[in-house]
C-alpha cells in the first residue's frame, strides 16, 4: 500500500485565522478602559486596599487572552500563511505587551499608594 505525500501543504497550513486589527485592538483597549475604571471607582471610595488590587483582574485577563495571538505570530507558517504585514504584527506584540507593561506600572502605583499612605500614619 502506497502513503499519500502531503508535501508543502500540510507545512504551509496555519492552525487558525488571522486576527485582524479590530479585536488586536480589543484586546488592547477593553481590559486597559475596565482595570482604569476599576481603580477609579475604588480610589472615590477609599475602599481596602483589595479593592484597588482587583483592578488587575482585566489587565491580567487581557494578557492571557492575548498569549494565542502572541504565540501565534512567532510562527513562521502563521506568518507566510496569512500574509500578515508589519503593523499586524505590531499590534499582535502590542496585544501583550500594552497589559503587561500597564500591570506593572499600576503595581508600581499601588505599592507607592500603600507606602504613602503608611507614611501618613
Amino acid at each position: 500500500m502506497g502513503t499519500i505525500d502531503l508535501g508543502p501543504t500540510l507545512l504551509a497550513a496555519a492552525d487558525g485565522d488571522k486576527y485582524e486589527a479590530p479585536e488586536l485592538l480589543v484586546l488592547i483597549v477593553v481590559p486597559l478602559v475596565l482595570s482604569f475604571i476599576l481603580l477609579r471607582i475604588a480610589q472615590r471610595r477609599r475602599g481596602p486596599a483589595w479593592q484597588r488590587w482587583a483592578s488587575l483582574v482585566p489587565l491580567v485577563a487581557g494578557a492571557l487572552m492575548a498569549l494565542d495571538p502572541f504565540g501565534d505570530i512567532l510562527t513562521a507558517s502563521y506568518l507566510d500563511f496569512h500574509n500578515v504585514s508589519d503593523r499586524s504584527v505590531y499590534l499582535h506584540y502590542a496585544a501583550l505587551i500594552v497589559p503587561c507593561a500597564t500591570i506593572l506600572g499600576i503595581v508600581a502605583y499601588l505599592l507607592y499608594l500603600a507606602h504613602r499612605e503608611r507614611m501618613e500614619r
